[in-house]
């Protein structure tokens, strides 16, 4: 799936909506003889005396079929072995759904270690992408002394498996697989969580018409990672240097790429000579063409991190480049130092699609007719956060439109900076929270409709909250990039409609029942961010119409400051009022009247108030800076 492709996937996956369909019907339905299937959860654990894992083991002994993990899924027989456990095949009692089970190597640690580590995986960061399973439990077996993660189902086989039947693939399949791979990795550095042990053994190929006849992907060994990250976070460890903790997943890709061209799963990357050359006297057919292949593969492997691709991105983006313009007889091979200035050397227009990605677009020229896209500054906002180029807008309403405190409309310059995604959730405070000590002044509060202490709520917006505690959380330097800050007004108003200047995040049509908002039926609370498929800027913002208002930065004028010659660039509120009252923008799950909607609106309260409707995301420049 290549990157522009990505912004129309749909929220959510069907894979996990077929299990929870099935497993609501009570299936019991066994999959036909030789159906090419691999239904799956990952659960884990490990006998603690084992230094070594040859085999699955849980407590003394290995599991066998029968066995029963959790007193909910019965073991199956093995899929494989190695990394961070092993994984089986397995069934659900009581629905008969299938799944897998896969157990933590005591390399992970003591049996606390490893029953703290699923527990951080279960309520770490959500990779939204169709190619990553999504994590449904975990939990620790105290019979077995087993640790256990449970997954969305994966279809398929191991990559070596395939290869082993196909040999080497041609280029068109190859792309098709490796985009895929491309976005289940990005889409994991994105939410902050890195593989770090990606082999083919990770990969698993189904057959898809989806897919173009390349087939469907699916990479496994996330459940683990992401509480490797959640732990890093809660360790307050920063991660917005991507650069060496992406690198053994950027080589991965390298890796990768030349085992499915070479039709071997360990295709000696360590070889004298040229990836090409190698191919070549494998016997690829069109290993002549794959020219470009050779500075793609060393820019993924380099040893030295600036000569490596800094992000998946880069590398998807120069894949898409080498595949689209093949090396014509007789031109000779790109050298990486050629490669390296097409990734920087020209212009960019960013733009971004809707989880926030950035889809940077060919320029209208360029050396030897070179399209490739090289990276935007995107890739310098940590993840969970989406870079917004600069721009002028028309910040405020018309006359005939809206309150009295949202004129004079007025033109704005605006420099590029980085938002939140999404609102702050109730996990994310928790724990920031958490790290800060339980300070009681920082504590929300509690009570109807507020979402702290609600294990149902855990990613919903953080509400019931006053001002300060917003500004301290924003500008705390433990996130990921260091400090942030709220935003200015100018700042939310332009990411919530930007240059385009529609009347909602999403243009001008009016809201229906895809937005967190009371208009259609009345709601008895928030939404969990992200959930409400129209509230999306063109950006890949969410829920910036409704679900819950958010502090800005700002103090309250009745109307804007303009100034009567020059445009404002980058304008804040008054520096002092006589009343201190801060603004919050946007709707809430309460409000039933469009016009409370509108990018435009304002609200005001004083710093002390703790409302129901009212949350906030934070911001920061793109390289650390001061929005």
């Amino acid at each position: 799936m290549s990157a522009a492709s990505r912004a129309s996937r749909r929220v959510g996956s069907s894979r996990g909506s077929r299990f929870m369909a099935a497993a609501a019907e009570g299936s019991t339905t066994e999959p036909e003889a030789g159906e090419v299937r691999t239904m799956w959860r990952e659960i884990r654990c490990c006998n603690d005396s084992a230094s070594v894992i040859e085999g699955p083991c849980v407590g003394n002994g290995r599991l066998e079929p029968g066995n029963l993990i959790a007193d909910e899924y019965v073991v199956g027989e093995a899929l494989r072995v190695g990394g961070a456990g092993a994984v089986y095949r397995a069934v659900r009692r009581g629905t008969g759904e299938r799944c897998a089970v896969m157990v933590l190597s005591s390399s992970l640690g003591d049996v606390a270690t490893r029953e703290r580590l699923v527990e951080l995986a279960r309520v770490g960061p959500s990779i939204e992408s169709e190619h990553v399973p999504a994590v449904l439990a975990a939990g620790f077996d105290r019979t077995l002394q087993a640790a256990w993660l449970v997954t969305e189902e994966i279809e398929g086989e191991a990559l070596p498996a395939v290869l082993a039947k196909t040999g080497p693939l041609p280029i068109g399949v190859v792309s098709g697989l490796m985009r895929q791979v491309f976005d289940a990795l990005a889409s994991a550095h994105e939410a902050g969580v890195v593989h770090g042990a990606l082999t083919a053994d990770d990969v698993f190929v189904a057959p898809s018409p989806r897919a173009k006849g390349a087939g469907w992907v699916s990479v496994l060994g996330f459940g683990v990672a992401r509480g490797l990250a959640e732990r890093r976070w809660q360790e307050g460890l920063r991660e917005d240097d991507s650069s060496t903790l992406h690198s053994a997943d950027v080589r991965a890709l390298g890796m990768l790429g030349l085992a499915m061209l070479s039709g071997k799963a360990e295709p000696g990357g360590e070889s004298t000579l040229a990836p090409s050359a190698t191919l070549q006297g494998l016997g690829v057919p069109d290993a002549v063409a794959l020219g470009w292949f050779d500075a793609w593969f060393e820019a993924c492997v380099a040893a030295e991190p600036e000569a490596q691709f800094q992000s998946v991105e880069e590398a998807e983006e120069a894949w898409e480049h080498g595949v689209a313009a093949p090396q014509r007889a007789g031109r000779p091979r790109w050298a990486l130092g050629a490669l390296a200035l097409v990734l920087v050397g020209v212009a960019v227009t960013a733009a971004l699609h809707l989880r926030g990605r950035v889809e940077r677009h060919a320029p209208a020229g360029g050396a030897a007719g070179v399209g490739h896209r090289p990276a935007a500054p995107r890739s310098h906002c940590p993840a969970g956060m989406v870079w917004l180029p600069g721009g002028q807008f028309l910040m405020g309403s018309r006359e005939d439109r809206g309150d009295p405190d949202q004129r004079p409309r007025h033109v704005v310059n605006m420099s590029g900076f980085c938002m939140e995604r999404t609102e702050v959730t109730v996990g994310a405070y928790g724990r920031y929270w958490a790290l800060r000590g339980h300070p009681p002044e920082l504590a929300p509060d509690e009570g109807f409709n507020c979402n702290w202490r609600r294990a149902d709520r855990v990613d919903h917006p953080m509400n019931c909250i006053d001002w300060r505690a917003a500004r301290d959380y924003c500008e705390w330097p433990g996130h990921p990039g260091g400090p942030r800050r709220l935003p200015t007004e100018a700042q939310w108003e332009f990411a919530a409609h930007g240059p385009e200047g529609g009347r909602y995040p999403w243009g001008d049509g009016v809201p229906g029942e895809q937005v967190c908002w009371s208009g259609v039926s009345p709601r008895l609370g928030t939404c969990q961010v992200g959930a409400s498929r129209r509230d999306v800027t063109s950006t890949g913002l969410v829920d910036m119409a409704g679900n819950v208002a958010e502090w800005t930065a700002d103090l309250y004028a009745p109307q804007y400051a303009v100034p009567d010659a020059a445009v404002p660039i980058d304008p804040a509120g008054p520096e002092s009022t006589p009343d201190g009252l801060r603004v919050f923008r946007g709707g809430t799950w309460a409000i039933s009247v469009p016009s409370g909607l509108r990018a435009a609106t304002r609200g005001r309260h004083t710093e002390s108030m703790r409302a129901r409707g009212v949350g906030w995301r934070c911001v920061r420049g793109p390289s650390g800076d001061d929005p």
